[in-house]
């Protein structure tokens, strides 16, 4: 099915992973209503009572800090933001260059470092600073084409500044959800951990890491399907832009195809990158584990 004007959001299949999304947020929201908010008012007292017999919440020192991790999150992603939207603007067609260079001027200070010491090793060095070199040469026009492309869509952001604005509103959206992610996470903890009975639980420790891993995938989903309805609003300016098309107001008019048209596409996408990356994470926590052990 080919999504365009005349399509609504509910094309077949990507409705249903739509749909399944809306209801991921809605749980992450219950969660941190029903449980988290008590959690986290009671986690110094939990804290207390558990500490002598358990550590896993030792290295919470008080109820309030849980909410410190979203917060600098939020706050250096917004930075962040800022300065690589300016950086791109400024001298976009220089920064794939710079990465060749970057790369040579590393090469040439180990090699420069290693000569008195590991002269073979400083000769490594050299080659690989030559090959990186040669390589670049011979790509210069893909690059060109690569830096003219950087420089059009700069060009666009600078146009239609609004498309900045659009993406700090899908961040501040992106640092809510990531705080009460958090909240609904630590009520979750608390619960599986001391508030369930035996009765109530489904299952042994599988059912519950199985909970665990379900509910991470449902931070990287939401994250990547915001970030992905900025990416898919950004294309949809450049084309209007490079057709003349999208009316008075473009960015609007993109950003209301990608959260309505496209959001199913997009949240379907969005599971599948959110299932590596919670795999990916999961795996890293382990390691970290087991490196303790």
């Amino acid at each position: 099915w080919a999504v365009g004007e005349s399509d609504s959001c509910f094309h077949f299949p990507d409705f249903i992973f739509m749909l399944a999304w809306l209801g991921s947020v809605l749980l992450v929201f219950v969660l941190a209503m029903t449980y988290g908010i008590s959690a986290i008012e009671n986690l110094d007292d939990i804290i207390e009572t558990v500490e002598k017999y358990n550590d896993d919440l030792t290295a919470a020192a008080s109820s309030y800090k849980i909410l410190y991790i979203p917060s600098l999150a939020f706050a250096a992603s917004a930075v962040l933001c800022i300065v690589w939207v300016v950086v791109m603007i400024l001298c976009g067609t220089c920064i794939l260059w710079s990465f060749f260079y970057g790369i040579i001027a590393l090469c040439l200070a180990c090699a420069i470092y290693c000569f008195t010491i590991y002269p073979y090793v400083a000769y490594a060095f050299l080659a690989a600073a030559g090959l990186v070199g040669l390589w670049a040469w011979c790509i210069r026009g893909r690059l060109n084409f690569a830096g003219k492309t950087l420089e059009i869509a700069c060009h666009v952001i600078s146009w239609y500044n609004s498309l900045v604005w659009m993406s700090l509103l899908m961040l501040a959206l992106t640092g809510v959800y990531l705080a009460l992610w958090v909240v609904g996470f630590v009520g979750l903890f608390v619960y599986l951990q001391y508030d369930s009975n035996d009765d109530d639980m489904t299952g042994g420790w599988f059912e519950e890491m199985l909970v665990y891993f379900t509910y991470i995938v449902f931070f990287f989903w939401t994250a990547e399907v915001l970030k992905n309805i900025v990416v898919v609003a950004v294309a949809g300016v450049m084309a209007d832009w490079w057709k003349g098309e999208g009316g008075v107001s473009p960015v609007m008019h993109a950003f209301c195809r990608a959260t309505t048209y496209n959001l199913g596409a997009i949240t379907m996408g969005s599971l599948i990158v959110a299932i590596v990356l919670a795999i990916d994470a999961v795996c890293r926590g382990l390691k970290k584990f087991g490196d303790k052990m």
